[in-house]
């Protein structure tokens, strides 16, 4: 079972979602601030990221990743990075955290 969590944007709209490719199985969860930054802090796992609780599992449409748009970041249940797009991480990271004098850091 390969787990990983992706975070995606779509129309300006933010989404984590929980991938298992074994099971070709999505859930969601609509991001805060607060899972945000557990989701980038460097010693994160998808144990942590599990436990938030506000996981929806997806059914029907929705299931493939890239219905959920543009990919941010995408990172193993270990934590390990996989896939980051650059500008679009930075340009998501200022809408959250710096536009508002926040740092993501944990």
């Amino acid at each position: 079972m390969a787990l990983s969590v992706e975070w995606r944007v779509r129309d300006g709209a933010d989404a984590l979602l929980l991938v298992d490719s074994g099971a070709t199985a999505v859930s969601e969860a609509p991001p805060d601030e607060g899972m945000l930054k557990s989701y980038l802090a460097v010693t994160g796992t998808a144990d942590a990221w599990r436990a938030w609780g506000s996981w929806r599992p997806v059914v029907d449409r929705g299931r493939d990743p890239e219905e959920w748009g543009e990919l941010v970041l995408s990172r193993a249940d270990t934590g390990e990075i996989i896939a980051i797009d650059p500008e679009l991480f930075w340009e998501r990271v200022h809408r959250w955290f710096r536009s508002r004098g926040v740092d993501f850091g944990p």
